[in-house]
């Protein structure tokens, strides 16, 4: 089957925009993307115009077309190949302080609780963050689905951090006054970038262990006991 120019340069150009559609349905923060196919589609219709009103050579229009192609990819692969570069340092985002909060109801003996803990933005950057906590309370779960979460710390801020809720919770029992009644294990990986770089540049991620000795008494109290963390599988790269 013969198959024309003109037939060749429409198949060219409907394949190169679906390539572009899907590589803006994958990358969708990519807005250069959706810019290089306008600017291509422009210079393509001005060769086409100037082929139209008389150019001199009778492939200008599709040789046209394929030069931008070619330049087009090339720009492409240097965008996405070329090693990204950053000035936020590793460690920008640190861990501060955390926490470990108990409720309880005496009408029906109901208790529950969540995890907290802080984050330091050490640079002068604002910073854009995606964050997954995970973990447990006594063996009740908290942020049982694992969903990402995102947001923007300002420069030398802190910011708090909360776990889901964990939802009757049981003390521990134990004959022992050294041994913790409540155990949190909360897991946290962040990752995180300058507001206007291109990608995710540092990650930082590490497992919170609360110990917490608090005893109820069945009378209505406010108490503020001991409570212990302890830091293991940290990560910074």
């Amino acid at each position: 089957m013969a198959i024309s120019v003109e037939g060749k340069i429409g198949i060219f150009l409907g394949l190169f925009g679906l390539l572009g559609t899907g590589a803006i349905m994958i990358a969708p923060q990519h807005t250069e993307i959706g810019w290089g196919l306008i600017a291509f589609s422009a210079i393509g219709f001005a060769t086409l115009w100037a082929h139209h009103i008389g150019a001199r050579q009778k492939m200008l229009a599709a040789t046209g077309m394929v030069f931008f192609g070619v330049g087009f990819f090339l720009c492409l692969a240097w965008y996405f190949l070329l090693p990204v570069s950053s000035s936020i340092a590793i460690g920008s985002l640190i861990y501060v302080t955390g926490t470990m909060e108990i409720h309880h109801k005496i009408t029906n003996n109901y208790t529950f609780g969540r995890m907290t803990f802080d984050i330091r933005n050490n640079t002068d950057t604002l910073l854009f963050y995606t964050a997954k906590l995970f973990g447990n309370i006594n063996g009740v779960e908290v942020n049982k689905d694992r969903e990402e979460f995102s947001g923007y710390i300002h420069p030398r801020a802190t910011q708090r951090l909360l776990s889901s809720m964990a939802n009757d919770i049981k003390p521990i029992k134990s004959d022992s006054a050294h041994d913790p009644t409540f155990v949190g294990v909360l897991r946290y990986e962040i990752k995180y970038k300058g507001v206007d770089e291109r990608d995710f540049v540092r990650e930082t991620a590490q497992t919170l262990t609360y110990n917490s000795w608090v005893t109820f008494t069945g009378k209505p109290n406010i108490q503020v006991d001991k409570l212990t963390v302890l830091f293991s599988d940290s990560m910074e790269k």
